[in-house]
């Protein structure tokens, strides 16, 4: 068994690690270290995905003249300070 010193790719923390071990797990972060591959995050540690977040467009309300921020590819909106419905026009 060789010991040697590395910086965990995952959290970037000095740890020590079986050389000749084909898989290693970091004690800090626990990824696991796979010799020559990339570290993989334990199943409940992994990040979900952002959600994606849909195009806004800043309008005045025609109800309240308060700015709102709509889904301009939506047909109707709903104003969140006085619950109007904007319908949009057809272009």
């Amino acid at each position: 068994m060789a010991l040697k010193i590395i910086t965990c790719p995952e959290c970037e923390e000095q740890i020590q690690i079986d050389d000749q071990a084909k898989r290693n797990r970091c004690a800090v972060c626990g990824s696991v270290i796979v010799r020559n591959r990339a570290p993989t995050l334990p199943e409940k540690a992994k990040k979900p995905l952002p959600t994606p977040v849909a195009a806004t467009e800043v309008i005045l309300c025609p109800n309240c003249k308060q700015k709102i921020r709509i889904n301009p590819s939506a047909h109707k909106n709903t104003c969140p300070l006085c619950k109007c419905t904007i319908v949009r026009k057809s272009r």
